[in-house]
């Protein structure tokens, strides 16, 4: 199952429609019977369907997205613990969020995650050996549609001395901070980190308890 951000808009990408019951309140379906382009418009000029559920192929619906209008931008980042288990936040315009960045032609999702890490946030981090976790959101650039997907690699960041934020893409603070204390930071952030926290807290306890 993937989820994509299409603005406040939260959208569920699935190949099982037995699945819908687990999702919670779906508000309306693609069952691969309808005009798509007719469905999908309809979805985004109305404000009171916040869930979707598209029942076929997932990469079809994700291809269709990045095809329809919509530029694709790929980036990468990281979800950072220290030896405490406390995980590194970072503020960037007036939101708490998770160090990402685009990638640059040549490099690797892996390599354009510890890039980033260390321009943004002034240290260098280690990746984990466990799962990769994509996210997929839709936003303006220059009042163009685009959609951004991100590899996001859980990372563990043993030796650093001073955090230097990057100011000037926009970072003003960035600390390590308890999962508690990350909870309520993340109430003022964006969507799809709002989603990829609660869903690496969930691993990250079935990791521990293991």
């Amino acid at each position: 199952m993937y989820k994509v951000f299409i603005y406040n808009k939260e959208l569920f990408v699935i190949s099982n429609t037995d699945r819908v019951r687990f999702l919670g309140s779906i508000s309306s379906v693609y069952d691969g019977h309808k005009n798509f382009s007719l469905w999908f418009d309809k979805f985004l000029k109305s404000p009171d369907k916040q869930a979707v559920v598209y029942a076929f192929n997932p990469m079809d619906v994700l291809d269709f997205l990045k095809k329809d209008g919509l530029r694709c931008i790929k980036a990468a980042g990281g979800i950072i613990l220290n030896k405490q288990n406390e995980v590194l936040l970072i503020k960037r315009r007036g939101k708490w969020d998770l160090p990402k960045g685009k990638m640059d032609p040549g490099e690797t999702h892996r390599e354009t995650a510890l890039r980033e890490v260390e321009e943004e946030c002034g240290v260098k981090c280690e990746i984990l050996p466990k799962d990769i976790y994509v996210t997929y959101h839709t936003y303006k650039d220059k009042e163009k549609d685009v959609i951004k997907e991100t590899f996001w690699y859980p990372m563990i960041c043993e030796n650093y001395d001073v955090l230097v934020p990057q100011l000037d893409e926009g970072i003003t603070k960035l600390d390590f901070f308890d999962f508690a204390t990350a909870d309520e930071k993340l109430m003022n952030s964006f969507g799809n980190i709002v989603k990829l926290w609660a869903q690496f807290k969930i691993d990250r306890d079935e990791i521990i308890s293991v």
